[in-house]
């Protein structure tokens, strides 16, 4: 599933792409499944979780490819590691992964921010539409009113702005885009809602500003975050002091090679196999 020329145009003009259609549904249902079980103390490593500040219920699961085959499989998948391999250029590792769970009524706010303001504080060298890139994958039906993924389209071609270090509004810290250009992006009507249904992709830039609204619907909303990053962009530096988890930066960061592109699909369908009718 490559992307076409007009893809990869429209994300270097945009700063962000949506590909509809990328799992299957028997794929989604495992990730679903997955993706509740490693909001829970099941999963190996509890403290790779992170719970929303106002609510008693989960934010986020980092790594969640170390407790998860399905999760490890996913970001190899040719589907999806391709298309990064043609942004980035072969030579790619997993900077970072985590899962937005976005809980039915409870999930709270993400600040608008760019994703360079931390990673900046984690010594990266470049951030580049060609050097680094978030990828969101949908576990779930994405929409306005369950909190989905809001980009300020064009805003990476402001480079890295001026933000504000934000550690009381949520439970996970972020460096705030200024309240007064976010407000000139609204009028001039550049915040585009990312929706879509499960199994959809979201690339992004890593000077892309983006944020969320909280879920004020009856149903959860959960995305998967990838950070590919260019093996000749590795981070130096300390550990920036927002990190809540050991878990934030990928403990293996080795060159990916793909799996096989039905590697997922066949383990969903042996999972179905061996579950109880």
């Amino acid at each position: 599933m490559p992307l076409s020329a007009d893809d990869i145009q429209h994300y270097d003009e945009n700063g962000y792409l949506i590909v509809p259609a990328v799992l299957t549904a028997d794929e989604v249902r495992l990730l679903q499944a997955e993706a509740a079980r490693l909001a829970t103390p099941a999963r190996g490593h509890r403290d790779a979780n992170v719970y929303e500040k106002h609510n008693p219920v989960i934010r986020m699961s980092f790594a969640a490819e170390i407790d998860s085959e399905a999760f490890a499989l996913l970001y190899r998948l040719p589907r999806l590691l391709g298309c990064v391999q043609q942004l980035l250029g072969e030579s790619v590792y997993l900077y970072q992964s985590r899962i937005s769970h976005k809980v039915a009524r409870l999930g709270e706010v993400w600040l608008w921010h760019q994703d360079y303001g931390g990673w900046r504080n984690d010594g990266l060298p470049r951030t580049g539409e060609r050097d680094i890139l978030s990828l969101s994958v949908m576990i779930d039906q994405s929409t306005p009113d369950n909190g989905c993924l809001r980009v300020v389209r064009c805003s990476h071609l402001m480079g890295a702005l001026d933000s504000r270090f934000d550690d009381e509004t949520a439970s996970y810290p972020t460096h705030v885009t200024d309240p007064a250009l976010m407000a000139r992006f609204a009028a001039e009507g550049r915040i585009v809602d990312v929706v879509g249904p499960p199994g959809t992709l979201a690339f992004m830039t890593g000077l892309t500003v983006h944020g969320s609204e909280p879920n004020r619907s009856d149903a959860g909303r959960r995305s998967l975050f990838l950070i590919y990053n260019r093996t000749d962009n590795r981070p130096s530096g300390s550990v920036r002091r927002e990190h809540k988890s050991p878990y934030v930066m990928n403990r293996n960061p080795v060159e990916l090679a793909a799996v096989d592109d039905q590697a997922l699909a066949r383990l969903a369908r042996a999972v179905a196999t061996e579950s109880p009718a």
